[in-house]
């Protein structure tokens, strides 16, 4: 029975670093693209909002994580900035001016 649950671990583990280093190669291929680091499909999708019609006549503003640039000297404070944000979804995450432009955007995300 430990030996089954030495391997299961064993297992686990493989996967965890399986993923991590699946992370790191798309941290590495997105490398001087900001917007691959956010999403992979974030250009994309940027792409289709820029050719969208909206029914406020502004896209939406986003990716909030695109918009936010911290000084060097303030580069400690990062993982501070990261979480006030919403980590990694609050970095992805759009501002719509009006609910009819949520609604589309969320369609346009939905089929990204």
């Amino acid at each position: 029975e430990r030996a089954d649950g030495t391997s299961k671990r064993a297992e686990a583990l493989r996967r965890e670093a399986a993923a991590a280093r699946d992370d790191l190669s798309r941290a590495r291929s997105a490398q001087g693209d900001h917007l691959k680091r956010i999403d992979p499909a974030m250009p994309k999708l940027l792409a289709e909002l820029g050719r969208a019609r909206w029914p406020s006549g502004h896209p939406p503003v986003g990716p909030i994580g695109a918009h936010v640039r911290l000084k060097q000297e303030y580069s400690s404070r990062a993982a501070g900035v990261e979480t006030a944000l919403g980590g990694w979804p609050g970095a992805s995450a759009f501002i719509a001016a009006s609910n009819a432009d949520e609604r589309q955007l969320l369609r346009l995300i939905e089929a990204a």
